[in-house]
């Protein structure tokens, strides 16, 4: 055993124990109270809220062994939950189509077997796609994703965000839907679209797809014009075929287009930016209590893109679909 300076023998310090007995002596403290920093949503229906513990929950939370039994005690850290109307925190897991379809000649009776089956499979919820006149009678029994269909009213992301219909079309998606729910506290959220583009680069293609006297293509060729400083030689290093910014308008196949990853990227910044403020501004005004869900995402999205889109919604919502279907 060492010794110290004046020869008396010298026990190790019992660190490990010390901060373990610590960790203990929190974890079984039941006047610890954490602080709820942020929510989003309104109390009493679906909505998120941020709980952050003492500084010192957040140290411990960093050191293996203890995080994981703090964790079994529910002090896991500063993060964002999803709670209730009844003001329960959980983990929503949502199953996705749920509707009938050909192949289920009584309707009526759907949407409760197949909340009773999506229970069983350990499910909790309903995502976009689902029968909402079905689940309505049955909306105590699981909340539900509500899908704000824009195609429908010829208000999608690729066909035009910056013409002039394009506002009213939103506004018609959105009563139509309110019109529907009401005021359900059990709406989980409400989703702009499913998928409304799969890449910036497909975006940029289905504007340069749309006639010439759009605003929205336009809006595109004005943009590609900037990017190449008026200068119709750096056009031509873009698309060979191009003989002038008129031509560029006038077709409505880009092809051989040589740097369109990173002039999708910026253009589609700026798209989903209008996207992203009117329907913001009519979710906002038609379903006060709901969580703004926006559109459903690719997972490979840009990250600029994303940041573009961030501002406007109340959760990032994105589609991860298995391997094995």
């Amino acid at each position: 055993m060492p010794r110290d300076r004046r020869g008396f023998h010298r026990r190790p310090a019992p660190r490990f124990l010390a901060v373990a007995a610590l960790a203990a002596l929190l974890a079984g403290c039941g006047g610890y109270k954490e602080k709820v920093t942020e929510r989003a949503g309104a109390t009493g229906f679906w909505h998120l809220e941020r709980a952050r513990t003492a500084r010192l929950w957040a140290l411990l939370n960093r050191i293996g062994f203890i995080a994981s039994h703090l964790s079994d005690h529910g002090y896991e850290g500063d993060r964002w939950w999803y709670v209730s109307p009844q003001g329960q925190r959980t983990f929503l897991r949502v199953v996705n189509g749920v509707a009938p379809d050909g192949r289920d000649p009584d309707a009526t009776s759907f949407v409760p077997k197949a909340i009773e089956q999506a229970t069983g499979w350990g499910f909790n919820g309903l995502g976009y796609g689902v029968d909402v006149a079905g689940w309505l009678p049955r909306a105590e029994a699981m909340p539900a994703v509500m899908t704000l269909s824009l195609d429908k009213w010829q208000g999608g992301l690729t066909q035009g965000v910056f013409d002039a219909w394009y506002g009213p079309s939103v506004a018609k998606a959105c009563e139509s839907l309110a019109g529907s729910l009401k005021d359900a506290k059990q709406v989980a959220g409400v989703l702009w679209e499913a998928q409304p583009v799969a890449s910036p680069r497909a975006l940029l293609l289905a504007f340069a797809a749309l006639r010439a006297d759009s605003l929205s293509k336009k809006k595109l060729v004005s943009f590609i014009r900037d990017q190449c400083r008026g200068d119709l030689k750096q056009l031509q290093a873009r698309m060979p075929s191009m003989r002038s910014f008129d031509d560029l308008a006038a077709r409505t196949v880009w092809d051989q287009y040589e740097l369109i990853d990173a002039d999708a990227e910026l253009f589609a910044r700026q798209a989903y930016a209008a996207y992203g403020g009117r329907v913001q501004q009519e979710v906002h005004d038609r379903f006060p209590n709901f969580l703004n869900l926006g559109p459903l995402l690719d997972p490979g999205m840009p990250v600029a893109v994303i940041q573009a889109l961030a501002a406007y919604v109340d959760v990032l919502t994105f589609a991860v679909w298995s391997p094995d279907g």
